[in-house]
């Protein structure tokens, strides 16, 4: 027993050592995969309520290696857009964005929103933020 027990420790520790040696090359994303450039939380700070929207780009590269397709961006109220995503398939080590708008008519309050990304990617589900506050106009 003690043989077996013995045999089976000095197995899991080559199989750790085997696995420690593996080259960098090896870690490589299969599939594509969203690196967002900067923030996936974007504060727009104190603004103002208008009859207009406020907008951020969140710059993103595929680092995966597969292209990378963004099906549809969405957010869970009305007053936020993913209105721009690129249409066509993201080529591994290529970059794009998406542009958020967020309307702050008549919404005069602190906003946190999530804005839900649908695509191929290998983190899903995905998901990037707005936040602020809209203030009366002065």
């Amino acid at each position: 027993m003690k043989k077996i027990v013995f045999a089976f420790i000095l197995a899991c520790s080559g199989v750790g050592a085997a696995y420690a040696q593996q080259p960098a090359a090896a870690a490589q994303i299969n599939g594509p995969h969203m690196k967002f450039s900067g923030t996936e939380k974007f504060d727009f700070g104190t603004i103002e309520e208008r009859d207009a929207q406020y907008e951020h780009k969140f710059e993103f590269t595929n680092t995966g290696n597969a292209p990378l397709i963004i099906q549809n961006v969405t957010a869970g109220c009305s007053c936020t857009t993913g209105d721009f995503f690129p249409k066509a398939p993201i080529p591994p080590g290529k970059s794009g964005y998406i542009l958020v708008k967020y309307a702050s008519k008549g919404k005069v309050a602190p906003f946190n929103k999530e804005v839900f990304i649908k695509s191929n990617a290998t983190q899903v589900p995905y998901s990037i933020f707005i936040k602020g506050e809209v203030v009366a106009p002065k």
